[in-house]
């Protein structure tokens, strides 16, 4: 299974669209708490249909129980896997510290599993750099898809780092 690290996540809508293609995600970095609580709940959703106890998200979403009562259903490092946090070069070495703890966690020390990255910025400084990933490459190929939307104009590429 490829595994994907979603930067800019926004409310998870280019995740999706990776999870019903098979791709696994170890983390989503996004600054918006909202997105972030958003992400979080898609999370607990995807985790509860896979173990059969998609009752828990049915509960949560007719009221019956409340979003932490939700997300205490679901392992903790995946609640954890949604970084509430500005990508930037003060912080970057920290978040990707955070994705490698969580990568060894969900992965069973599986180091360097990660594929592939989804930068899906929408401002023109926001995009990642080669030399913002090259620590958790490791000589492996990692790709890079990066749907920023500079000025408003949809721009598409796949890089190969």
């Amino acid at each position: 299974m490829l595994k994907f690290i979603d930067l800019f996540a926004g409310a998870g809508g280019l995740s999706e669209g990776f999870i019903r293609e098979g791709f696994e995600p170890v983390a989503h970095v996004e600054i918006d708490k909202h997105a972030c609580d958003t992400l979080q709940t898609r999370i607990a959703y995807h985790f509860l249909k896979k173990s059969k106890q998609k009752k828990f998200y049915n509960q949560y979403l007719m009221g019956k129980i409340s979003r932490d009562s939700l997300l205490k259903k679901i392992p903790e490092f995946l609640v954890q896997s949604v970084i509430n946090s500005e990508i930037s070069e003060k912080n970057i070495k920290t978040i990707f510290t955070r994705i490698d703890e969580i990568e060894n966690h969900c992965c069973m020390g599986y180091k360097n599993n990660i594929k592939l990255i989804v930068n899906c910025a929408h401002h023109p400084n926001q995009i990642i750099t080669s030399n913002s990933i090259n620590h958790i490459q490791n000589g492996q190929t990692i790709y890079v898809i990066d749907v920023a939307v500079p000025y408003g104009f949809p721009r598409r590429r796949i890089l190969q780092v």
